[in-house]
């Protein structure tokens, strides 16, 4: 009879402590769920947050690679602006200098030209000076021979 008591109120502690253990095990696995569901929530927070901070970072990196795309082909613009300014300052110059060194070289040829006709004017002069007095020379030189000839012819017949 002491063994049967034992037995149930061993019987009764044992059906006690799987209720317990079960009611345990229950809260525990509702714990457990509401931690899953909760962990769950936080996960897809942190995906959304992480998403957006993402899809937010592409759009500036879009954003300021379209700013910087634009900086690049207007430094390109001004800078093409500039080179053609450039060339065309230094073609007006050439074009300039050019055009200076031609007047200038012709004014040279027309001087030289002048000297030239001056000089061949000159010579010229010289030249019918030289022979006019050359001229006047034979002639003078003719007549004094002529003269010395009818003196000496005179003088000789005059003996």
């Amino acid at each position: 009879a002491a063994l049967d008591t034992h037995k149930k109120i061993a019987s009764a502690a044992l059906d006690s402590h799987k209720f317990e253990t079960a009611k345990s095990l229950e809260a525990n696995q509702q714990a457990l769920e509401t931690h899953k569901k909760a962990a769950a929530l936080e996960l897809d927070a942190h995906k959304k947050e992480a998403t957006a901070a993402l899809e937010s970072h592409k759009s500036e990196t879009a954003k300021s690679f379209e700013a910087n795309q634009q900086a690049l082909e207007a430094h390109k613009k001004a800078a093409a602006a500039d080179l053609d300014a450039h060339k065309k300052e230094a073609a007006a110059a050439l074009e300039s200098h050019k055009s200076e060194t031609a007047k200038s070289f012709e004014a040279n040829q027309q001087a030289l030209e002048a000297h030239k006709k001056a000089a061949a004017a000159d010579l010229d002069g010289y030249k019918k000076e030289a022979t006019a007095a050359l001229e006047a020379h034979k002639t003078e030189a003719a007549a004094a021979l002529d003269t010395h000839k009818k003196e000496a012819t005179a003088a000789l017949e005059s003996h």
